[in-house]
C-alpha cells in the first residue's frame, strides 16, 4: 500500500502542476511592462498580470492555490488507500471462505470442528470490523467526497462544453490544452472514486 500511496501522490500532484503550467504558458500575455491592469485569461478566471509583476504573482498563486489543492487531493488519496485496504481484506475473506468450503466438502472430519470454529470466529470479527470501518468512512467523509466528485464532473463538463461549443478555429495547442484539461478532471471524477465503488460493491457480497 505504500507503493499505491506514493504513486497516487505523484500522479495527482504532477498532473495538476503540469495542468497549471501548460495553462499559464498558453494564456501568457506579457503586454507592456508599464501596464498595471491584469489581462484576463481566455480559459481561466485567474488574471495573468503583466510582465513586471508576473513572477511574484505566480509565486503567490503557487503557494496559496496550487499547493493547497495538491494537499487537499492527498486527503482523497489517504481515503483511497484505506478503501483499497478494506477491499483487499474483504476479498481475502471471501477467498478463504470459498477455499475452506471446498476443503470441508472433501476432507471434513469431526475432529476438525474446533479448528473451523476458531476460523469462523476470526472471519466474523474481521468482517464486522471492516463493515464498521466502511460505515464510518461513509458517515464522516461521504458528503465531502460527494461534493468533490460533483465539482470534478462540473469542471470536466465545462471544458467539454467549451470544446464542443467553440465555433472559431484555433491552433492545435488550444485543443490540446482544453482536451488535456477535460481528460485530467474526467480522470479525477471517474478513476479516483473507483476504489470506493469497488469497496461498497464488495460489502454486500461478503
Amino acid at each position: 500500500m505504500t507503493y499505491l500511496s506514493g504513486s497516487l501522490l505523484f500522479l495527482t500532484a504532477s498532473g495538476h502542476v503540469i495542468f497549471e503550467a501548460v495553462e499559464w504558458c498558453y494564456t501568457w500575455n506579457p503586454g507592456s511592462p508599464s501596464a498595471t491592469l491584469p489581462a484576463f485569461s481566455a480559459i481561466s478566471t485567474v488574471p495573468v498580470l503583466k510582465e513586471a509583476y508576473a513572477w511574484p504573482f505566480l509565486t503567490l498563486y503557487f503557494c496559496f492555490s496550487t499547493v493547497p489543492f495538491v494537499l487537499s487531493q492527498q486527503v482523497y488519496v489517504c481515503a483511497i488507500v484505506l478503501a483499497r485496504c478494506l477491499h483487499k481484506v474483504l476479498a481475502t475473506l471471501e477467498q478463504e471462505l470459498l477455499s475452506e468450503s471446498r476443503r470441508w466438502e472433501q476432507y471434513a472430519r469431526p475432529s476438525s470442528l474446533d479448528n473451523l470454529a476458531r476460523k469462523v470466529a476470526t472471519w466474523e470479527y474481521l468482517h464486522v470490523r471492516t463493515v464498521l470501518m466502511v460505515q464510518a468512512m461513509n458517515q464522516f467523509f461521504g458528503e465531502i467526497f460527494l461534493v468533490t466528485y460533483l465539482l470534478d464532473v462540473l469542471v470536466a463538463v465545462c471544458f467539454a462544453t467549451q470544446l464542443i461549443g467553440e465555433e472559431t478555429d484555433h491552433s492545435l495547442l488550444f485543443y490540446f490544452v482544453w482536451l488535456g484539461s477535460f481528460v485530467l478532471f474526467g480522470a479525477y471524477a471517474m478513476l479516483l472514486p473507483l476504489p470506493f465503488v469497488l469497496l461498497n460493491s464488495q460489502v454486500p457480497n461478503s
